[in-house]
Order: structure tokens, then C-alpha cells, then sequence
């Protein structure tokens, strides 16, 4: 069905675009000062402070796929994880090498192996920040899968 749906908000509100969630993410620092440093270097939280005049574009979250405790999660999607050339392109196949079935790039792992859910998105007249559009077409399935993901990964 290729026809756009009619969403409502309450009983006369028309949706007629997707739904765009933006987030921007504030900065860290080393935090300094009476539960900082002290702390630091016992491994207890108060390592790092939040910034409110610098934002962190850094890729965070996770994708659930490869989360065992998710219901995205597939185990096979594991053996299709890593690692593509750094030199290609972010988030997707390596369209330059067709037979490979790799889908993310070894930089593009967090610490404990699994990829980064989330990667800044520009637009403009807004701050560096991420994106997720929720489009108005999406059938109801999609629509859970979609924000599934946004829960399990840490949006």
C-alpha cells in the first residue's frame, strides 16, 4: 500500500509530515573539585561532569540487534558485525567491495565490541546533534521495531 496514511492528533489534528526527534548532548570534562579527582581514580562515578556550552557529537548508545536481551536482537547478525576498511563509507556495506558482508567498520564499536545506535546528523539552522524521523507511514509493526530500537538503544 503506498498511499499516505491520515494521523490524527486528538480528533481534528492532522499529522502531515514524519515526526522529527532531535537531541543534542551536552559536553563532558574531567570533573575537578571535591568528588572529582578524588574519586577518579577509585573507579566510582564522578569521573567525568557535564559541560552545558559544548556539545558531545560523539556516536553513543547501541544497536540492539546485537543485544542479547533485546527482542531486535539476531544472533546471527553477529557473524555480519565487523570489520569493513575504515577508509569506506560509515553505516552501511562496503559498497566498493561487493562481496563483503561485513556491516560496520572496527571504529564504529564501542568499548565492549558492539556497534554505536546512534551518529550526529547535521541540519541546518540547528546544533550538531541526532536525528530520528518517524515517518507517518509506517505500518504499526514498523512503528514498534522503530522505537524499540530507540529504547534498547539508548536513545
Amino acid at each position: 500500500d503506498t498511499s499516505v496514511r491520515k494521523r490524527y492528533v486528538s480528533s481534528k489534528n492532522v499529522i502531515v509530515g514524519g515526526v522529527l526527534l532531535y537531541q543534542t548532548r551536552s559536553g563532558n570534562e574531567p570533573c575537578k573539585g571535591k568528588f572529582g579527582d578524588a574519586r577518579a581514580d577509585r573507579g566510582l562515578s564522578g569521573e567525568t561532569c557535564p559541560v552545558v556550552d559544548k556539545s558531545d557529537v560523539d556516536p553513543y548508545g547501541v544497536d540492539p540487534v546485537f543485544i542479547s536481551t533485546s527482542r531486535l536482537y539476531d544472533p546471527e547478525a553477529k557473524d555480519k558485525m565487523c570489520c569493513r576498511p575504515e577508509s569506506a563509507a560509515q553505516g552501511g556495506s562496503n559498497a566498493s567491495d561487493p562481496g563483503s558482508s561485513k556491516f560496520y567498520k572496527n571504529s564504529e564499536l564501542n568499548v565492549k565490541g558492539v556497534p554505536y545506535g546512534f551518529y550526529p546528523s547535521t541540519l541546518t539552522g540547528r546544533e550538531d546533534g541526532f536525528a530520528v524521523v518517524i515517518d507517518i507511514n509506517l505500518r504499526e509493526n514498523a512503528f514498534d521495531k522503530l522505537i524499540e530500537y530507540l529504547e534498547d538503544g539508548f536513545f
